[in-house]
């Protein structure tokens, strides 16, 4: 039994990370990269919630932080995405 629960752990973990591949083949590694500090607020949130932990000011501050850098560095990447489909769409224009 224990093999069969070793087979199924090892199917999973290559579908996972198939599936880190894809996202960073679709979206780059700086979005993928973002899923960490996503990670570290969200189990923040959970251990409050789930097991009543209380964190100080400064974690709370930290997280607050993190949102903005986040919310900063998609800005930018938003722009630049923009700019990117402008240009191919200007591109393609002058090609017909």
């Amino acid at each position: 039994a224990a093999i069969w629960a070793t087979i199924w752990a090892a199917a999973a973990d290559v579908a996972v990370f198939m599936c880190f591949f894809e996202i960073i083949r679709r979206a780059g590694p700086v979005f993928f990269a973002q899923l960490n500090y996503v990670t570290v607020a969200a189990s923040v949130i959970w251990a409050f919630l789930i097991f009543g932990d209380t964190f100080t000011v400064w974690v709370w501050g930290a997280i607050a932080l993190m949102a903005v850098g986040l919310g900063f560095a998609n800005k930018g990447a938003n722009e630049s995405m923009r700019e990117a489909a402008s240009a191919r769409t200007s591109t393609t224009d002058r090609s017909q």
